[in-house]
């Protein structure tokens, strides 16, 4: 435990090492300190080159993003009849991993999109099944709100806002089992 004494009504030297606490100029004044020398055991080594062994090199990593896949295969839904947006939301965070249409916000879709699956959740839990939402439809006077978890990239949720006039459900579900063929 450092000891400090009180030189002053606002100021101090600590005893230990001799440092000055001032009540005006800037609160701590030290002695200057001279730069270490440099210690030859602790100079940067040269770069060592990889190992040209194949058995002891590191495999690539090629494995596809399945959310950044989904992404890339969003504007698939850009000739939808109806379709207002799409939004590909990560599940957990509520961010927007990718967006169609320039009518809403997007970050805003996301978030409520993940909000709203992560209440479901809820409910099928205090139900006590193990089934799992795989569609929720929210139908409002002029749009139908279609929210989707993505088996073929889990954690991933698709937003699609429809104009209700002109959106034939049972197309759009063709639509996103082509999308999506494992759901």
């Amino acid at each position: 435990m450092k000891l400090f004494q009180r030189t002053g009504a606002l100021g101090g030297d600590d005893a230990a090492t001799g440092h000055s606490y001032g009540a005006r100029g800037g609160g701590l004044r030290r002695p200057p300190v001279a730069p270490p020398e440099p210690d030859a055991a602790w100079a940067p080594r040269p770069e060592v080159a990889p190992s040209p062994d194949p058995v002891h090199a590191a495999a690539p990593d090629h494995a596809p993003d399945p959310a950044q896949a989904m992404a890339d295969r969003l504007p698939e839904l850009a000739d939808l009849p109806g379709l207002v947006s799409a939004c590909l939301a990560d599940r957990d965070s509520g961010l927007p991993l990718g967006a169609l249409g320039d009518r809403l916000d997007p970050e805003a879709v996301a978030a409520s999109a993940a909000q709203t699956l992560r209440t479901a959740l809820r409910v099928a839990e205090g139900l006590d099944t193990d089934d799992r939402p795989e569609e929720i439809l929210a139908t409002f006077g002029s749009q139908i709100h279609l929210l989707r978890p993505l088996d073929a990239a889990p954690g991933v949720l698709l937003h699609l806002v429809l104009d209700r006039a002109r959106t034939n459900l049972g197309m759009v579900r063709l639509r996103l089992r082509a999308l999506d063929p494992s759901a």
